[in-house]
């Protein structure tokens, strides 16, 4: 194997670590095949000697594997992590307050559905006595879900904005702290 090759395997090799600390690891293979190479030895022979580039490759990383899961799992590291972090949180508060949003419109639905069935009774009974009921007590039902649905979505909306709170909390110490180790 020459050492242009051997370089190439050891390269993409060490593709999952940081540029810097594979260039430094290919700028010493290859000086110390260099080395050997002054101290008499053939391409080939230098090469070998070294060992095989996989398991070389496997060693580095081994090595420095540590730095390599704080460099993943710390998102101040990269932007890409941030946004996407970012994201996904305000994600979360969208859905969560879609469900009082869903209250909140069923509770204006069923209020212009109560408030059109009262207001159309009087109207309505000239067309017959039953009709007129029927919009007397489709009003009536209207305005008694309207009042469900806003004692509800009050109620959800009081527990969401605490939870809300304790969540924005929690994640802001967490990078807070994140931010003191980096």
């Amino acid at each position: 194997m020459t050492k242009k090759e051997f370089l190439s395997i050891l390269e993409q090799e060490l593709d999952m670590l940081p540029r810097e600390e594979r260039n430094r690891t290919i700028i010493y293979y290859e000086e110390l095949i260099e080395d050997r190479m002054e101290d008499g030895m053939t391409e080939e022979e230098a090469v070998r000697g070294i060992g095989n580039p996989k398991q070389l490759a496997k060693e580095v990383i081994e090595e420095n594997e540590g730095e390599l899961w704080e460099k993943i799992e710390n998102p101040n590291h990269s932007l890409g992590a941030k946004i996407g972090i970012w994201a996904v949180i305000l994600s979360g508060y969208l859905v969560i307050w879609t469900v009082p949003l869903i209250g909140a419109s069923f509770t204006l639905a069923f209020g212009v559905i109560g408030v059109y069935g009262v207001i159309s009774f009087p109207f309505a009974v000239f067309d017959g006595v039953g009709i007129g009921i029927f919009h007397l007590g489709t009003g009536m039902l209207g305005l008694g879900l309207m009042l469900i649905f806003a004692l509800s979505t009050l109620w959800m909306s009081k527990k969401i904005i605490y939870i809300t709170w304790k969540f924005t909390k929690f994640i802001s110490s967490r990078f807070r702290r994140r931010r003191g180790r980096a």
